[in-house]
């Protein structure tokens, strides 16, 4: 019996317990989400290994130190275990994997979103729990018990050379064979950090545009584009009318039907904010080069080219990736974010959604009476963790789903707008756009892929709403006509700035035929092809990630592929929530049109293997 309690005891204190939690957190991930890995033994052996190796590295370390350092560093490593716990966790709950490179090179490349994750999922109250976390494993460690000597300090020292330098060679034949397969957190994490400090000489960055030969704008209404962050077909779907998360916007709608235009089938151009907002702006398709993406006009440098004013507001701050240095290349005459508006964030990198919102039509109220304008609003509010809270509502919303509750408070936001633009006149002088950089939702049909790599249209498929104003109707019948007509067509946030580009008048004029031929997308005031299709990709010249993808949509068809799941093909007409592949019995005829778009797309040529 002494000699069980004895074995127990060796098991389940001292370095083998923490072997074993770090070993066994996969019992505690896994009903998380569902594993977007593969499980390879050799692979997984090998994982486990560098587990056992590195827990016994920094036990020879404890063992090598003084009394009272030697506790220290048990209640700092501990610490440092905890936070590779937690991390781990909160990883695995949103990606079904561990942490991975690209993971990693992100959170480095852009520490404001890196302390954004910090702040959201570890440094609030479940600071309580990591706290808890880490007096427990220096409890199973043990530290106030003096260690049992083994060895000579050089036996110790030899043995920590050894062990780093069999740590090293495995960890290295790992980092060849291990893409996609299952890893220990550890060892991922370890992976992760070795891999993330290669150069990355792309991505966005500040550019030298081609310009726009000033024109005249003439007989146009003032543009309002609104950009909504994370904002889908879950939040706000007008053909559904049980969705009551944002009444107010659906009541407006109903009010003035007469001047709303809605694209049932929009599709967002990326899953990802970093391709897809960059290729809103520009109007340069996310398949297309990083040259081409830093050269082409921002929508501001078309429109200060017609004499307008230019503003932009965004809710979310844009010191990551770049976004900054890229969109104020030249930017627009006002540009505010969070840094501007001197308020503090208040979800993830975003301030809370009325200030923004308010600090916009704040803006617009300043500039000069009867100037025309075109101004772009960024809102925040469903980006993840989703905003539950403001004060300055009056009531809060207390909806189970925290999507539904951000998209509540996005509604409130829309309704600030509205009576800004009811009160000062504008809403009969401005056209305004709403559409989303890509879709989100807090419970995912197809959970394995995460939104950054998913293309199913519960992301993809995207609000796009146009609001015309009563005075620009009656003189654009026919614009009108083909609008109404694209309502059932396909349509992208690809073609928001062909379309503000015809509202303003550019196509008539021919001075700058060369930039307008360039744009990827089309003008909705002329008819959409009934054969038209879409893509949509999210890692790219400037954008790679652990996990790629990209969607076809053509027609009723969406040919949807990621490197967990290989090619899937749905036909929405049948099947809107995507649940029967007609991929594996499809013959060659469905088959051929869309491995000629794979074919003669270098992105997309590239992820797909071709026997």
């Amino acid at each position: 019996m002494n000699n069980q309690r004895s074995l127990a005891g060796r098991l389940f204190r001292g370095w083998p317990a923490l072997f074993l939690m770090i070993w066994l957190l996969d019992l505690v991930v896994l009903p998380l989400h569902e594993p977007a890995y593969t499980f390879g033994w050799s692979v997984y052996a090998g994982s486990v290994a560098l587990t056992l190796i590195f827990v016994l590295f920094i036990e020879i370390i404890r063992r090598l130190l003084p009394g009272g350092w030697r506790q220290a560093y048990v209640l700092v490593m501990s610490f440092v275990l905890a936070f590779i716990i937690a991390t781990s966790i909160a990883v695995y709950y949103q990606f079904g994997e561990f942490v991975a490179v690209s993971m990693a090179q992100f959170a480095l490349r852009n520490p404001v979103y890196l302390m954004s994750f910090l702040r959201s999922t570890l440094f609030n109250i479940k600071g309580v729990g990591l706290l808890a976390l880490a007096l427990s494993i220096a409890w199973l460690w043990a530290p106030w018990q003096r260690p049992h000597r083994v060895g000579s300090v050089a036996t110790k020292l030899g043995l920590l050379v050894l062990l780093g330098a069999i740590y090293l060679v495995i960890l290295n034949q790992i980092h060849w064979y291990s893409k996609g397969e299952k890893l220990t957190a550890d060892t991922s994490l370890a992976l992760a950090l070795k891999r993330c400090f290669s150069p990355n000489p792309t991505g966005l960055h500040a550019a030298e545009r081609d310009s726009v030969t000033p024109y005249k704008v003439t007989n146009s209404p003032n543009i309002i584009l609104v950009i909504n962050e994370s904002f889908g077909k879950k939040a706000f779907d007008y053909s559904d009318s049980s969705s009551v998360a944002m009444p107010f916007l659906r009541s407006w709608i109903a009010n003035e039907s007469d001047h709303f235009i809605l694209f049932d089938y929009a599709h967002t151009n990326s899953t990802a904010t970093d391709v897809s907002v960059p290729s809103l702006l520009t109007g340069v398709a996310p398949w297309e080069s990083s040259r081409k993406v830093h050269t082409m006009p921002l929508l501001w440098d078309w429109a200060k080219a017609g004499g307008m004013r230019t503003l932009f507001v965004s809710a979310q701050d844009y010191n990551w990736g770049n976004l900054n240095s890229f969109l104020l290349s030249p930017g627009p005459e006002i540009f505010v974010t969070p840094a501007q508006m001197k308020a503090p964030l208040f979800n993830d990198v975003g301030v809370d959604e009325m200030i923004a919102v308010r600090k916009f039509c704040d803006e617009l109220r300043a500039l000069p009476y009867g100037s025309r304008f075109l101004a772009v609003y960024n809102s925040n509010a469903l980006h993840w963790p989703f905003q539950q809270t403001s004060p300055l509502l009056a009531s809060e919303p207390h909806s189970a789903s925290r999507y539904q509750n951000a998209a509540a408070i996005l509604d409130k936001a829309f309704h600030e707008l509205h009576s800004f633009l009811e009160s000062t006149g504008l809403l009969e002088s401005t056209l305004l756009i709403i559409t989303s950089d890509h879709g989100e939702d807090d419970k995912l049909e197809h959970s394995r892929v995460h939104r950054l790599y998913s293309f199913y249209d519960e992301i993809t498929n995207i609000p796009f709403l146009i609001r015309t104003p009563r005075v620009w109707e009656t003189s654009h019948s026919e614009e009108m006509a083909f609008l109404h007509e694209n309502e059932k067509r396909l349509v992208s946030n690809l073609d928001v700035v062909p379309t503000i580009l015809d509202v303003l008048g550019c196509y008539a004029d021919t001075s700058n035929r060369s930039l307008l031929s360039a744009l990827s997308g089309q003008s909705l005031l002329q008819p959409v092809p009934p054969d038209r299709y879409l893509i949509a990709l999210s890692t790219n010249d400037i954008r790679q990630w652990e996990h790629e993808g990209f969607g076809i949509y053509r027609q009723n068809l969406r040919f949807v592929y990621s490197d967990l799941e290989g090619a899937r093909l749905y036909d929405v007409a049948t099947d809107p929530h995507q649940q029967v592949d007609l991929w594996p019995s499809a013959n060659d005829a469905t088959r051929r049109p869309f491995f000629s778009i794979i074919d003669s797309t270098f992105h997309l040529r590239r992820m797909v293997p071709r026997d």
